[in-house]
């Protein structure tokens, strides 16, 4: 069914963009299981991508610290941290 729908994706847009039916044929072994979840476990796996740079940006702010007093100051600086990240 996927490769079905593959190459009708292939027909209609491989004048335009060529590489992208390409790539999904090349590592189509490592796609096609990924369609086999339900759309809310697809989602779930599409949302961990944005949290990454999240996290990122979180370990980069806890790294340039050296210790903490206490629990409470590193909740207040993840909290300052958040309140950064939200203006971007």
């Amino acid at each position: 069914m996927l490769i079905l729908n593959l190459q009708s994706f292939a027909d209609k847009w491989d004048a335009k963009y060529p590489s992208v039916s390409k790539l999904w044929y090349r590592h189509r072994e490592n796609i096609i299981p990924f369609f086999g979840y339900s759309a809310e476990i697809r989602k779930v796996i599409y949302t961990t991508n944005a949290i990454e740079p999240l996290n990122r940006s979180h370990r980069k702010v806890l790294k340039t610290k050296g210790s903490f007093p206490n629990d409470e100051s590193i909740v207040k600086l993840i909290y300052l941290a958040l309140q950064n990240i939200a203006k971007k």
